[in-house]
């Protein structure tokens, strides 16, 4: 019964990594009608209209490190069958969690620190990025005045 039960689980799991996966890999901003003048007449993202919203939901609030979030699926679904081990930061599941959301949202502040010009405003670091590396600039330039100013032998 076990073993049932853990293939099920995998089996699960790996379903939303592709489906994640599938959304994000085939999403345009296009096919999104909040963000199109006139709505499209049809769309281009493999998983239909639930996956554009679910991409553009990803890709708005994480940017670039929602590809993160299929991953982390796909290597738990092995981590249920027992292929590999992936067993995280801790021993507890909230520690887990915690630490990869964490992760998560400081990789897309730390990818929105280098975003790309032609890209749309939050796709690199998403929402999260935009704001956390924001704030880590101007924290930067008020430190990094702070000390040209106090060893600076020029002052």
């Amino acid at each position: 019964m076990r073993n049932l039960s853990s293939l099920l689980k995998s089996t699960v799991l790996f379903l939303v990594f592709l489906l994640i996966l599938l959304s994000l890999i085939s999403y345009t901003p296009k096919d999104v009608s909040l963000l199109s003048s006139p709505a499209p007449e049809s769309i281009s993202n493999l998983i239909g209209i639930g996956g554009t919203y679910l991409a553009f939901f990803l890709f708005f609030v994480f940017g670039y490190a929602a590809y993160f979030f299929p991953f982390a699926l796909f290597f738990l679904s092995l981590d249920k069958l027992g292929i590999l081990r992936f067993s995280g930061l801790g021993k507890s599941k909230v520690i887990n969690i915690l630490a990869f959301l964490f992760f998560i949202i400081f990789l897309s502040a730390f990818i929105g620190l280098f975003p790309d010009v032609n890209t749309e405003i939050f796709r690199s670091g998403g929402i999260v990025g935009f704001f956390l590396a924001g704030f880590f600039r101007s924290e930067e330039r008020r430190v990094g005045k702070e000390c040209r100013s106090r060893w600076s032998p020029y002052h």
